[in-house]
């Protein structure tokens, strides 16, 4: 991985177990592109895809069985997402998701599942940076299956509104 450099300080983020400024060490849980709304890198890499599709498959599900209820989401991040998700569906008979709220989500769920670091910009071709967010844990794998069961429960934890909302023809 290409090294991140804090904007404050000028100096790489590293690694807070070992000093590490490359990301090549033990510890990497994910490097989360803010710009771009992707994974570059860490355990979580191969874990970005499966968060995203747990989502989808929950708002895909309500949408097909219960398109007229609106819920609210105990997570706001969550209800950002629905709230897109759902106009999109309204709109184009298609679910849209809010990459930003996604990624927000999921950077959310990895600290609240242990992980540590800070924020940083990536350089690129002349003039192109990226907002990357470097965490680390001492156990990388254990706060990705935790982040995936915080989701789970994040998941679950919704009611549908009183109303009913009509669909536009």
């Amino acid at each position: 991985m290409s090294e991140v450099w804090n904007e404050d300080t000028g100096e790489p983020v590293r690694c807070p177990f070992c000093g590490s400024a490359d990301g090549e060490c033990p510890h990497p849980v994910a490097s989360i592109d803010h710009t771009e709304g992707s994974c570059l890198g860490g355990v979580f890499f191969h874990r970005y895809e499966l968060l995203e599709r747990a989502i989808t498959a929950v708002f895909a599900e309500q949408l097909r069985t219960a398109p007229d209820v609106d819920l609210d989401w105990k997570d706001p991040y969550l209800q950002e997402i629905w709230e897109t998700a759902r106009q999109g569906h309204l709109e184009t008979g298609e679910p849209d998701m809010s990459a930003s709220a996604l990624t927000d989500l999921l950077v959310d769920l990895l600290w609240d599942a242990g992980a540590v670091g800070e924020r940083g910009v990536l350089g690129g071709p002349i003039g192109w940076e990226s907002t990357v967010e470097r965490l680390y844990h001492e156990d990388p794998v254990a706060v990705c299956e935790r982040a995936h069961a915080l989701l789970l429960a994040r998941l679950a934890a919704r009611k549908p509104r009183a109303k009913r909302t009509r669909r536009r023809s």
